[in-house]
């Protein structure tokens, strides 16, 4: 079947997080911005 790629799994995460960056940014930046982002809440 259908598996979603790396990058499809992080912009899904992107927007349930509701992280306000683009989407066009690389898969390393996007990756990024959801690491800093969940680090943000937890801490």
């Amino acid at each position: 079947g259908w598996r979603p790629s790396y990058r499809d799994v992080l912009l899904d995460l992107r927007k349930k997080l509701r992280i306000p960056c683009s989407s066009r940014l690389t898969t390393g930046d996007l990756e990024a911005e959801i690491f800093l982002h969940v680090l943000q809440e937890f801490s």
